[in-house]
């Protein structure tokens, strides 16, 4: 088959489905004529090339990545020899990807899969290499000093610029103002404008204009933009730390800008971010034009100076278009950008819609804040704080937990939901101020419930059969132990074992059954007069909330209590021959093998597990009252101290979320936290951090003492 068959055959096998989107073909040579005759009924809105930026080609148009008919595109397909296709995606991949454009080779592949699962560019071998004392040099080098400002001094925590429409458009909705598919006409209304360089305002008139919204709607749509700007956008620190440099040695700076909001909420938005003191700041909207089309010009003709270097993040409109206007560029990489070239971008791939991006984009605003911060690092970010594995991964983790959780008492049928301590303690936490904060009325008041599987088992053993499954429950306990913290005996009811009396254990517990069941009632009396003072009532049904959990406590709690438990946990595994896994439970993530780990949360849940928990020591049973009665501590202030730290880390994480990004309504994917937690892992990140040094973990029934590990070093 000749090349020009090859592609006129493939390219009908694979895109047929795309026959009226937007297409754009990537490539100028006669395999691309032929292809255009050939499909000519097909929505093919222009060309791109290397090589030229504008004109007419086959009677197509050729684009460019500024020209705005992009904006509406939805794939691009690469019609070149494929010693060319890498390079090519290297040059797009990044505008395809910040604009949610498809992009594939004529052979039908994917070009995000093909190349993006842990690859890192040659141009990403390069950014490694940037230090910020080559961009000082560079300051000091020149006399006029030029920022952009967009993902350059200030970023936003949305992983896309346009998911703030999808936020201001739940916003709208939440305020009366009922406007379908606001993202699309939103994007519309700024593309399509008849005005050049439109404004904020400009673009809002177009709106009302295609819409027919009132007055009054359109200035609370537009103020509600200008609302949720303020609140997602962060200064990038490091680079505002340039442009104080620039201020302290004596440079003049500038801010230059390819922006539809005006000059007045620009100014306000820096402002509040702490960034002050420049000279003058150059707004394309207020001006006309853009960096491409000529705002370079006007600056150099407003400003004159004998040397200009231009700092910015975009390489057409910071780099080759200043450099066009005879000003000096200096690039860096966009918190996005970066992500693409670092171990952390198989994640992006996974994000199905605005909920699932912020999750992303909030961590990315953290962890590539500091845009030289993969200098020396082959792409693998540094981890040195124990704050940042609390924000970073364990917040993302937890913040889709409790959205799973919301979701699933909004549909099931349940009086309250219990939230079983250790491990409940920062989630009821979370629960609460949801409650409070959020304005989450409609879900159940929930409880911080003192509990423990010693607790639920010592409580409810009735039978031979409860003994036995006790007593054969893995132990590194000697029998006497066993007897002692598992059934709750006191040392003056315990007989020495002795191998010549008792053949094994089971053996040796029976010996003490009589103990074990009056002991067991006593501890079951207790542990009612406690749920009664929590006020916990017969016949109702309440969610139990367990962290990582085959079943244990619910099942045995369920033979005691007058109401019934339905389990709620983060993740649920299973042993088809242990009788506690069939309880009523649903779980965010699940665990169906006994031989590996089908999550990154369930390897690594112990760990997690002395993160989670209160600052109580465990529980070991009531008293007489039904008051708990605890264990002695067996953490260090210096380990509670570090368990204080993460848990602040990950509410700080949760509440930013919540508070500025959530839209209601659009579910978060279950996999899509692990995903970020899995980036905590040693194969993405590089650690030092020593937060889980000798920290030990008790299993309550007696297996063994669980010392983690730290595998963060």
């Amino acid at each position: 088959m000749k090349a020009e068959e090859y592609v006129i055959h493939s390219f009908g096998e694979h895109f047929a489905a795309y026959k009226n989107k937007n297409i754009v073909i990537y490539g100028s040579g006669p395999n691309t004529e032929k292809l255009l005759q050939h499909y000519s009924d097909y929505n093919i809105i222009g060309l791109l090339d290397g090589n030229r930026r504008d004109g007419e080609l086959y009677g197509k148009r050729i684009l460019n990545l500024e020209d705005p008919v992009l904006l509406d595109t939805d794939i691009i397909v690469v019609v070149a020899h494929r010693n060319n296709i890498k390079t090519i995606y290297d040059r797009i991949s990044d505008f395809c990807y910040s604009r949610q454009i498809r992009l594939y080779g004529i052979n039908g592949k994917n070009l995000f899969d093909f190349f993006g699962s842990g690859f890192v560019s040659r141009s990403g071998l390069q950014y490694f290499q940037l230090h910020e004392n080559e961009l000082k040099r560079q300051i000091d080098a020149h006399d006029t000093i030029s920022f952009d400002v967009f993902d350059t001094l200030i970023m936003r925590k949305t992983l896309f610029p346009a998911d703030v429409f999808d936020i201001v458009g739940y916003r709208a909705v939440q305020s009366g103002i009922e406007l379908s598919n606001f993202r699309e006409i939103r994007i519309h209304a700024e593309q399509k404008n008849p005005l050049r360089s439109a404004n904020l305002y400009d673009i809002y008139d177009h709106l009302q204009n295609i819409t027919g919204i009132s007055d009054t709607e359109h200035e609370k749509l537009l103020q509600l933009e200008i609302e949720v700007e303020k609140q997602i956008i962060v200064r990038r620190e490091t680079m505002v730390q340039m442009l104080e440099y620039a201020l302290r040695i004596g440079k003049k700076v500038y801010l230059i800008s390819d922006m539809y909001l005006p000059n007045d909420a620009m100014t306000e938005i820096l402002f509040n971010c702490g960034i002050r003191g420049y000279h003058g700041l150059f707004v394309s909207c207020d001006y006309g034009r853009g960096k491409w089309e000529g705002l370079f010009d006007d600056f150099k003709r407003l400003v004159p100076s004998n040397s200009y270097l231009h700092i910015g993040d975009n390489e057409v409109a910071d780099g080759i278009s200043a450099r066009r206007a005879g000003i000096n560029a200096f690039l860096i990489r966009s918190a996005l950008h970066m992500a693409q070239i670092s171990t952390y971008e198989s994640v992006l791939k996974y994000a199905q819609n605005t909920n699932d991006r912020s999750l992303i984009g909030l961590m990315l605003s953290r962890v590539f804040n500091n845009p030289f911060c993969l200098y020396g690092t082959q792409g693998k970010p540094k981890l040195e704080r124990a704050e940042e594995l609390g924000y970073l991964f364990m917040g993302p983790f937890i913040t889709n937990f409790m959205l799973w959780l919301f979701e699933e008492l909004r549909q099931g049928e349940y009086d309250d939901v219990l939230f079983s301590a250790r491990d409940g303690f920062l989630i009821e936490k979370l629960y609460s101020y949801s409650l409070k904060e959020l304005d989450m009325k409609e879900l159940p008041a929930g409880l911080y419930f003192h509990s423990s599987r010693m607790m639920s088992t010592a409580a409810s053993i009735e039978d031979v059969d409860d003994i036995t499954w006790l007593a054969n429950y893995r132990s590194e306990l000697t029998p006497e132990q066993m007897l002692e913290q598992r059934f709750g005996l006191l040392n003056s009811e315990i007989m020495p074992y002795s191998q010549d009396r008792h053949s094994d254990l089971v053996e040796y517990a029976l010996a003490h059954s009589d103990s074990i069941y009056a002991r067991s009632e006593q501890i079951k009396i207790n542990y009612l007069k406690y749920m009664n003072r929590l006020g916990l009532e017969r016949g109702k049904i309440y969610a139990l909330f367990d962290f990582c959990a085959i079943g244990t406590s619910q099942y045995f709690l369920s033979k005691i209590v007058p109401f019934q438990l339905k389990g709620l946990f983060v993740c649920r595994y299973y042993d088809k021959n242990n009788r506690v896994s069939h309880v009523d439970a649903k779980a965010m993530l699940h665990n169906y093998s006994l031989y590996g780990h089908d999550s990154y949360f369930y390897a690594n849940y112990y760990m997690l597990e002395t993160i989670m928990t209160s600052f109580e020591p465990s529980l070991t049973g009531m008293d007489n009252n039904g008051s708990p009665i605890y264990a002695e501590e067996v953490r260090s202030e210096k380990q509670l101290e570090y368990v204080r730290i993460m848990q602040q880390a990950i509410e700080t994480y949760y509440y930013e979320y919540m508070r500025v990004l959530y839209i209601e309504g659009q579910a978060v994917h279950p996999e899509m936290g692990d995903r970020l937690l899995n980036l905590m892992d040693e194969g993405y990140s590089q650690r030092s951090i020593g937060i889980f040094d000798n920290i030990v973990l008790i299993d309550d029934m007696g297996w063994r003492p669980l010392e983690i590990q730290t595998t963060l070093t």
